[in-house]
């Protein structure tokens, strides 16, 4: 796989342009950009023990005020989800995988501190670490815009941790994690893992089918997509049987959550239970709807609700087509 030119990592950033990611840097050719799968940036084992020394002080400054909470730096429950162990992904991560899990957009995974740490060093002050959301056409509320980013010497101690954890808060957490805020947004709760949102969507879409024998939701959903897509293949040609349009489905989730764009954990008109929305830049999307009652920062009950075409005022009268 082709790396991200350094040049290229150290001006990245997202700048409008309709439905669609395109980045501005001292120039390079965009088709640079392009070799860089879901905008995965370059990575070497320096890079890596400079990740793995910042996030160790992260969550040693994050224990801290865990055992602390007298010095109310972010909401207990935010630091707890911040300190969570890894998923199974994670811990079965090998170097390459590593690699490619590198990168300032896409679902974050735990543990998030170690994910902080990634997106610090990979961004500048002058750096907003969101694709616009006009760009999406979407709206967002007024949020923390210019996240301070401490220079790579200063972070190196507990207490410019704590200094940086404190000045930028929970809200500025959250977003550096990728999270919107809009006006049903459900404020302080992060999203289930990559495992549980994936093995949500293998579930059979019909319960008394087995489920070797029956597309899965995931499955389903995809064949329902296709057509509306068809313009730029977002959801590929349905063919092949129920395991090929069952993989083909998953393939396209995992792009989703590797290249999204756009998170947002929310209230939606006609779904009682509360959804999270992530979409890519040109505006694709899957959703799931889980539960945060027992706990803000480990959701139970994931369940699939199916593929998102990107926002359009007369998508009702296109069909949704693109």
């Amino acid at each position: 796989m082709m790396k991200c030119p350094p040049r290229i990592l150290a001006n990245l950033i997202f700048v409008s342009r309709p439905l669609q990611a395109k980045y501005m840097y001292h120039p390079t050719s965009r088709s640079q950009a392009k070799d860089c799968p879901g905008f995965a940036v370059s990575t070497d084992s320096r890079m890596a023990t400079k990740v793995d020394q910042v996030s160790e002080k992260l969550r040693s400054a994050l224990a801290r005020c865990n055992e602390d909470r007298s010095q109310k730096i972010l909401s207990p429950d935010l630091v707890r989800g911040l300190l969570m162990p890894p998923s199974i992904h994670e811990e079965s991560c090998d170097e390459g995988c590593y690699d490619e899990c590198l990168g300032i957009v896409g679902l974050p995974r735990r543990p998030y501190h170690n994910e902080l740490a990634k997106r610090m060093l990979f961004l500048t002050d002058s750096t907003d670490p969101l694709l616009s959301a006009e760009d999406m056409a979407m709206s967002e509320l007024p949020t923390t815009k210019n996240i301070h980013l401490p220079t790579i010497p200063d972070i190196f101690t507990e207490a410019s941790c704590l200094e940086w954890l404190t000045n930028v808060g929970d809200e500025g957490i959250l977003r550096l994690l990728g999270l919107r805020n809009t006006v049903g947004t459900e404020a302080g709760l992060l999203p289930p893992d990559w495992a549980e949102l994936l093995a949500a969507s293998r579930l059979p879409h019909r319960d008394l089918s087995p489920p070797h024998d029956s597309l899965t939701v995931a499955g389903r959903a995809r064949c329902k997509h296709a057509h509306r897509g068809s313009q730029d293949s977002f959801f590929g040609e349905v063919t092949g049987g129920t395991r090929e349009k069952n993989e083909a489905a998953e393939s396209v989730l995992d792009k989703i959550l590797r290249e999204a764009a756009w998170i947002n954990i929310h209230k939606s008109t006609g779904i009682e239970e509360i959804v999270l929305e992530v979409r890519v830049a040109a505006g694709y999307g899957a959703r799931w709807t889980a539960g945060w009652s027992t706990t803000p920062v480990k959701p139970t009950d994931v369940f699939f609700r199916g593929f998102l075409e990107p926002q359009q005022v007369d998508g009702h009268e296109n069909r949704w087509r693109h």
